[in-house]
């Protein structure tokens, strides 16, 4: 069976689109895509747990274990202050 390509103009979709159904070939296409994205998932998975690992190896100040708590207390946002200014203008002058 060979490919069909329509355009169709933007914004004038089907009202009743119809249901394509999928072969056998199809889904096992699919899987083995999702597969691919699996494995690579994986993969970047176990670097970063192999970089997490090798940084507590080394660093024994625990410096790891702040960095992996959720803590707001110890981030600084720089633009806090500009934010604050423009909302205050924003509310005093009228647009």
């Amino acid at each position: 069976m060979g490919d069909l390509i329509v355009w169709v103009k933007r914004g004038a979709s089907a009202r009743h689109p119809s249901k394509q159904p999928l072969n056998d070939a199809d889904i096992e296409r699919i899987k083995d895509i999702a597969n691919i994205h699996l494995e690579d998932t994986r993969t970047e998975l176990k670097r970063a747990n192999a970089v997490v690992h090798a940084m507590s190896q080394r660093d024994d100040d625990s410096e790891v274990d702040d960095i992996m708590v959720d803590d707001d207390s110890a981030w600084v946002d720089e633009d806090d202050e500009a934010m604050d200014d423009d909302a205050t203008k924003d509310l005093i002058s009228p647009k």
